[in-house]
């Protein structure tokens, strides 16, 4: 892995992320986001899998403890994500509507959504910040040479 292709998934994963909230904020506001198009499986998507895979490079290059608090933060994030999907869309509900469309919340689930949501953007801030820091130590440390980026690697977020 080279340092470009390091702030390449990143930046991916950034991106990824902030889509997952748009969702997120778009079932808030009551608009219609189905099941798949929210689902994320944290197996597919699991930031510490990513981080063994190319962990001498980082360790190497990035010291401190910024790879560990992102991959921290990045569980804590997925926790909440789910708390709120499973709000919108659980296998044990009692609602009988199609079960690829989000449920309407009663007053408890609302009140529980808020919190969650709450926290969720508390985290997701913190990873974000924690990513812009990531970033900037990579472009700092490394000349950065573009003919180093693979597009074809995917980043697991």
């Amino acid at each position: 892995m080279s340092a470009k292709l390091l702030v390449s998934h990143v930046e991916k994963s950034v991106k990824s992320l902030k889509v997952q909230i748009s969702k997120i904020q778009q079932l808030r506001k009551g608009l219609h986001v189905m099941r798949d198009e929210i689902h994320m499986d944290e197996e597919e998507h699991d930031f510490e899998q990513w981080l063994a895979k190319e962990g001498s490079y980082i360790k190497e290059h990035i010291p401190g403890d910024i790879i560990p608090n992102i991959a921290a933060l990045h569980k804590s994030w997925f926790e909440q994500y789910n708390k709120i999907y499973a709000l919108y869309f659980t296998e044990n509900s009692s609602w009988f509507g199609n079960k690829n469309k989000p449920k309407s919340l009663d007053s408890q689930e609302e009140e529980k959504l808020s919190i969650y949501y709450a926290d969720l953007m508390e985290i997701h801030e913190m990873l974000l910040h924690k990513f812009d820091i990531l970033h900037l130590r990579v472009e700092s440390s490394h000349e950065i040479d573009d003919s180093d980026i693979d597009v074809s690697e995917k980043l697991i977020i």
